[in-house]
């Protein structure tokens, strides 16, 4: 994978996709317990995805595609989904090598044929309103005996403002702040 270089044209969304890539990936001395919590997350992420085997994965709301483009560059054939064009954009210009493509889509809506052996949705439920929609349409796209990988932050471990999905009441009242 490519190190990013900064640039001062980008939107302040890049910018701050560029400031979570250096914190989380390039410089451990940045915020050294951030690095360290993404790298061993990586790992894990990429000890499932079988190394030595080549598997067909999605990793959707794929953001800065660090975790798809090491699949990639590990022989994996991988389709990274996110709804931001910036941010894939951004992902495409770390790229070496690997099969990888990257599509700007809502995995909600899109029409996919293929199927996958491997699906990383990797803190993004957290973000729907509805996250059993996105669960159920997650495992349709999976092939016989494939693998769904959800994760998301610990609520009752990070120390945080924002209520736990129970406490948030009627969910359509917060449809107009999905995604």
């Amino acid at each position: 994978m490519i190190k990013p270089e900064y640039d001062d044209n980008w939107p302040d969304d890049v910018k701050a996709l560029y400031k979570h890539d250096m914190e989380e990936f390039w410089d451990k001395t940045l915020v050294p317990n951030k690095w360290n919590q993404y790298k061993n997350l990586l790992d894990t992420y990429l000890r499932m995805a079988e190394p030595d085997k080549s598997l067909d994965i999605l990793d959707v709301g794929c953001a800065q595609a660090t975790l798809a483009l090491l699949l990639a560059e590990q022989g994996h054939n991988v389709l990274a989904i996110d709804l931001r064009q910036e941010s894939l954009d951004y992902a495409k210009s770390r790229y070496q090598s690997g099969n990888i493509r990257f599509l700007q889509h809502n995995v909600l809506e899109v029409e996919l044929t293929e199927k996958f052996d491997l699906i990383y949705a990797n803190q993004l439920i957290e973000h729907l309103v509805y996250p059993s929609t996105m669960i159920d349409r997650l495992k349709s796209m999976l092939k016989p005996g494939g693998k769904l990988v959800i994760a998301t932050p610990n609520h009752s471990y990070l120390i945080s403002g924002h209520p736990s999905f129970t406490e948030l009441g009627d969910p359509q009242q917060w449809e107009h702040m999905q995604f």
